[in-house]
């Protein structure tokens, strides 16, 4: 079943530039949820010390707010 999701317009244009010859925005949305759940993943597993604990990347960009990763949180 699809649903229909809002996006800004230069979201969708960003999403429709890396869309491939027969790809669907959907295609190209999964791709980038496996690529970013690998590097939570990754960064989860890293020490402390590590650079990419230096600051936590943005989960979920909103509408209206921007909602941050909180390790302290999971």
């Amino acid at each position: 079943m699809s649903k229909a999701i809002k996006v800004r317009d230069h979201i969708y244009t960003k999403l429709d530039d890396m869309r491939g010859k027969g790809e669907t925005f959907s295609d190209v949305i999964s791709v980038l949820l496996k690529v970013y759940e690998t590097i939570k993943t990754t960064s989860d597993i890293l020490g402390p010390s590590h650079f990419l604990k230096g600051k936590s990347p943005p989960v979920v960009r909103g509408l209206t707010e921007t909602v941050f990763y909180n390790p302290e949180k999971d």
